[in-house]
């Protein structure tokens, strides 16, 4: 069984609970995003670094940057990368 947690940072009480629920199902993994670490036994730390900028080395806007781009202007028509 897989859990996936997503900004554990805000609920960092709950670290407990995620401790329990892993004792108990031996089968369960539970990858998590957290700014904070969980401070449970097992726990493996992967460090990730930032995003890239919005601009490659010359100066253009990456390809990831340009699909955002076309999707905040289906919301915003005026909005621009700048």
């Amino acid at each position: 069984m897989l859990l996936i947690l997503d900004n554990f940072e805000q609920v960092l009480d709950a670290a407990a609970d995620i401790a329990l629920w892993l004792g108990a199902c031996a089968h369960l993994k539970i990858p998590a995003t957290s700014r904070e670490p969980l401070h449970i036994r097992g726990e493996r730390e992967v460090p990730v670094p930032p995003l890239p900028h919005a601009f490659d080395a010359g100066g253009a806007i990456t390809p990831a940057m340009r699909l955002f781009e076309q999707r905040a202007r289906d919301v915003r028509p005026d909005f621009a990368i700048d």
